[in-house]
């Protein structure tokens, strides 16, 4: 049976591919900030329980701080949507 640390454990894992794609993204603007959010989010998932009490809620107040300061949604697909008309113009 799957205990409560190895799904905290996963999405974290998760959540630390969020913030990869995130920091790697070529088309959004604020991606440090998202990248931090999510990865900052992804350890106190992962190893927060060993954490000691006073750094996770530093991390909390951190997360806090980003999504204050202009959390946001990406632009995603521009390059994307230019791609799919190229291909859509060659199978004409």
């Amino acid at each position: 049976m799957i205990g409560t640390q190895w799904a905290c454990a996963l999405t974290g894992a998760m959540f630390a591919g969020f913030a990869l794609l995130h920091l790697f993204g070529r088309f959004d603007r604020a991606r440090w900030r998202s990248a931090a959010f999510w990865g900052v989010y992804a350890v106190l998932l992962m190893v927060g329980p060993y954490l000691p009490d006073l750094l996770d809620g530093s991390l909390v107040l951190v997360m806090v701080g980003l999504a204050a300061i202009g959390l946001r949604p990406g632009r995603i697909g521009d390059e994307d949507a230019r791609r799919r008309r190229d291909s859509a113009r060659r199978l004409r």
